[in-house]
């Protein structure tokens, strides 16, 4: 990698962190902007045609690499909470103006033995089985969010029951749009808070 590649390729990355980093704090704003900038370039240099020793795709790829670093937890399968909840507001605004059906569903893992195989499992189903449109991620230890686009709350089940065995391995609340709120913070809320009741009645 020559200089020149190795600074374009640090000034996106570093765009990036810094969105990632700035989302988390007042000024989300500027993160939003840094972010939006990294992902410009990204398109692009992605859109133009390959040199002779393939400079501009490796950039793409250094680029691309980045992007994935700043919005996914370090296993590359779950979004980060940061950019998770992002999303979420994105698509809850979506919801209120276009009258969109919108749901959310908090996965809790119970305590128990082998919590990280079961932890990991997971993650791996959840992302192999919901939708291009949906959007998962951590909340914490043993705790997934996922966001179903354009779903109603009787349509959530249907994901629910495909976990199959491993259902009894966790706790489950689901929110829904615009009953159980209108804002990604308001939905968490009232999903944990069946998840809290669901462990109370169990336990």
């Amino acid at each position: 990698m020559t200089k020149l590649q190795a600074l374009l390729t640090g000034a996106a990355v570093a765009s990036l962190a810094s969105g990632a980093l700035a989302l988390a704090s007042p000024y989300a704003a500027v993160g939003t902007s840094l972010f939006a900038v990294a992902l410009t370039l990204a398109a692009i240099i992605a859109a133009r045609p390959p040199g002779p020793d393939g400079t501009l795709s490796k950039l793409a790829s250094e680029i691309e690499h980045g992007r994935r670093m700043a919005i996914y937890e370090p296993d590359n399968i779950m979004l980060a909470h940061w950019y998770l909840t992002l999303r979420g507001e994105e698509e809850c605004a979506r919801a209120r103006r276009y009258g969109k059906d919108l749901s959310l569903l908090v996965v809790q893992l119970k305590p128990g033995p082998n919590d990280w195989a079961t932890e990991a499992w997971l993650a791996d189903w959840l992302a192999r089985n919901i939708r291009g449109t949906d959007l998962a991620g951590r909340a914490g230890s043993g705790r997934f969010v996922v966001l179903l686009t354009e779903t109603s709350a009787g349509r959530v089940p249907g994901l629910i029951h495909r976990m199959g065995e491993k259902l009894e391995a966790v706790e489950l609340g689901v929110a829904a749009f615009p009953d159980d709120g209108t804002t990604f913070a308001e939905l968490i809320a009232f999903a944990e808070s069946r998840v809290q009741r669901e462990a109370a009645e169990s336990a």
